[in-house]
């Protein structure tokens, strides 16, 4: 499969990579990981080419969402 195919979700014109991360571990779910990891992973993700990331308040407190909301803005919004 190639990362960055894109699809439309549902009957809405939404439009997102066949691709996503899923970013539990993010939020240390099976060990804990330092920002610096969190950061690599992300970055790399959106290298390759994914546009969805799939993120909740309970993947560690926030901390996924914290750790996204950190990295994600400084991406051309146009390439997000």
């Amino acid at each position: 499969m190639e990362v960055s195919a894109r699809t439309t979700l549902g009957s809405s014109r939404v439009s997102v990579t066949r691709m996503g991360l899923g970013t539990v571990p993010l939020g240390g779910l099976y060990q804990a990981i330092d920002d610096g990891e969190a950061q690599a992973l992300i970055t790399r993700s959106f290298e390759l080419g994914v546009r969805l990331f799939d993120t909740a308040p309970q993947y560690g407190n926030g901390l996924a969402e914290r750790r996204l909301s950190r990295i994600l803005p400084t991406m051309r919004r146009e390439d997000l």
